[in-house]
């Protein structure tokens, strides 16, 4: 995370991409709003460009400091998620298959309940 912008009307840093993925930061940032405002864009493919504005009118030095220092823990925190679900999505998917392997589950209809007439509506679920 590099600081490009550090005043009371305007954080802005950049991330780049190849180390956090789009999902980590808008994660990452999601926590903080309701303190300020976020704008990601995306200027090269390799860097996504972050501005934050207060909600009020100034950031205080105080809360540009701890909104920087989430931020920065909340990028870890996410990114080591991400890792995680990445190494144990096979796993999970091997012990889920396994619980319901023997399961007789009943078949379940796509349909929307709403998709049929109002004369036709149908009082309970339709699914057998």
């Amino acid at each position: 995370m590099e600081i490009i912008a550090n005043s009371g009307e305007l954080l802005q840093f950049s991330v780049q991409s190849e180390i956090y993925a789009e999902a980590v930061l808008f994660k990452s940032l999601y926590w903080l709003t309701s303190r300020a405002g976020f704008e990601v864009s995306i200027p090269h493919t390799e860097l996504f460009l972050v501005s934050v504005k207060p909600l009020g009118e100034k950031f205080s030095n105080e809360e540009r400091e701890d909104i920087l220092a989430k931020i920065r823990t909340n990028l870890v925190d996410f990114k080591v998620r991400d890792i995680i679900n990445q190494e144990t999505t096979l796993v999970r998917s091997m012990i889920l298959a396994k619980a319901f392997a023997h399961a007789d589950l009943p078949e379940v209809r796509q349909e929307h309940p709403d998709s049929h007439p109002p004369e036709q509506k149908l009082s309970k679920p339709p699914y057998d």
